[in-house]
């Protein structure tokens, strides 16, 4: 019975000599594979061994800290119970320095990852070459510009609600995959991405324009659909506006509103403009210059301008593009520029001054540029303008008096509206001597002024 005992206590201990050797071998083992593929891989591999499922859930013997990043920090009672995977438990060392400024989130970081390869496939498809052409500039497509456009194109699809081509993808390539995918809810997405032109970054490439311009390219049907979207946003904008009442003329730079910046829908107004299509159509003897055509129409494009115009800030801030963007809508349509001009009237800005001056310096510069408003179609809304002109300049306000003196004195105004008709030029002969009464020194030495270059010409 003893030397059973004896026995057994001699092969216990000998058990626990073979674990002993074999934990150290093992731990030099893994110090060996630590110092040639790092700790993380050799996690990995206690991990997946079977023989590793006991073992202390301590870090390795001679090797460093596992750092890990958990999503939450946990307190140091619960770390029994938040064990990482590879059974390491975290310390307080692990725990990275974290950033306190909150971060908010972008429209092109908010996507679900679902539509990636889909996103992928579409903007290869779109954007076969290696430069976009936007507000007559040439701008490569860098990795960092292709990377925006998938996070935008990813997004946008997140935003779909139902995609039922979306299976059938793979069989199409090129434009077909963009017709495919956009046509059944084509409306939406020119709506989506005209609505994030609000909130994008007024400097740069603007990544919506781009899409929607190639869209157009890939889609000419899609034009008509453009701009009434274009129609409908700006309108919303300007109800936004107008509910804020925070909106100045003064304002030298464009504001950063909760509703958005018009920055961006100025350059999809003037990008939607299709003077050089229409150019090319009366070049091939298809049809006359001013002539309506059915395929490329202005009418809501005008409209749109009409909203521009009445936004505070826009005439000064945009003037050039309104300026070029006007007369080529006025060339493609004769007709459509007399009711522009007679909208303008209607509408023309009686209880702000500011922006009265304004609306006169931008009709000054489309009468100096554009010959289409002597046309039998635009004469008789430039008559009603230039009245609407000589009344303002009777009124108490200084710098709205100044100017319409101004643009009354211009050689073109004279020659082309006021002159060849002699009821105009009487109401202009009542006009200086109103002024002639008023309250400002500077308006009587300019209407004396108009008097002089009127009877230059009446001699003539």
């Amino acid at each position: 019975m003893g030397q059973g005992r004896k026995k057994l206590n001699r092969s216990c201990h000998n058990a626990a000599r073979k674990r002993s050797i074999t934990m150290e071998s093992d731990t030099q083992s893994q110090a060996d594979l630590m110092m040639y593929i790092g700790p993380a891989a050799v996690m990995r591999s206690r991990y997946m061994n079977a023989t590793a499922r006991n073992r202390d859930p301590t870090p390795f013997p001679g090797s460093r800290s596992v750092t890990a990043i958990p999503m939450i920090p946990t307190k140091k009672g619960n770390q029994s119970a938040n064990a990482s995977p590879t059974n390491v438990l975290f310390d307080a060392e692990s725990i990275p320095l974290v950033p306190t400024n909150p971060v908010s989130k972008s429209f092109t970081e908010t996507s679900s990852g679902e539509y990636s390869n889909l996103a992928v496939m579409i903007v290869d498809s779109l954007f076969t070459e290696s430069t976009i052409l936007q507000n007559n500039r040439r701008r490569e497509i860098t990795t960092e510009t292709r990377e925006s456009l998938t996070k935008a194109m990813e997004a946008l699809l997140d935003c779909l609600h139902d995609i039922t081509t979306a299976c059938t993808a793979v069989y199409f390539d090129g434009d077909e995959l963009v017709r495919e995918l956009f046509t059944p809810q084509l409306s939406f997405i020119l709506h989506d991405l005209v609505h994030q032109c609000r909130f994008e970054r007024i400097y740069g490439l603007s990544i919506h324009i781009a899409f929607i311009d190639r869209i157009q390219a890939v889609m000419p049907a899609a034009h008509s659909t453009l701009q009434r979207v274009l129609y409908e946003t700006l309108l919303d904008f300007s109800e936004c506006e107008r509910n804020a009442s925070t909106a100045t003329e003064d304002d030298l730079y464009v504001k950063d509103t909760p509703y958005g910046q018009v920055h961006r829908l100025v350059e999809l107004w003037s990008a939607c403009n299709q003077y050089s299509q229409y150019c090319a159509y009366v070049y091939s003897k298809k049809g006359v210059a001013g002539q309506r055509v059915a395929a490329l129409p202005t009418h809501t494009l005008l409209q749109c301008a009409l909203v521009l115009l009445s936004l505070s800030g826009v005439v000064a801030k945009y003037r050039p593009i309104l300026v070029t963007g006007l007369l080529q809508l006025f060339y493609m349509d004769y007709a459509e520029a007399g009711a522009f001009l007679r909208l303008v009237n209607a509408k023309w800005p009686t209880t702000s001054p500011k922006k009265a001056v304004e609306w006169m310096q931008l009709l000054d510069d489309v009468i100096q540029q554009c010959h289409v408003l002597t046309c039998n179609e635009c004469r008789a809304a430039m008559a009603g303008l230039v009245r609407r002109v000589m009344r303002i300049a009777t009124e108490s306000h200084v710098d709205s008096s100044l100017q319409a003196l101004s643009l009354l004195s211009a050689s073109r105004v004279i020659t082309c509206f006021i002159v060849p008709y002699p009821e105009q030029v009487t109401r202009v002969e009542q006009c200086i001597h109103a002024c002639r009464s008023h309250w400002n020194e500077a308006v009587q030495e300019k209407a004396e002024c108009l008097f002089d270059v009127l009877l230059d010409y009446l001699e003539c």
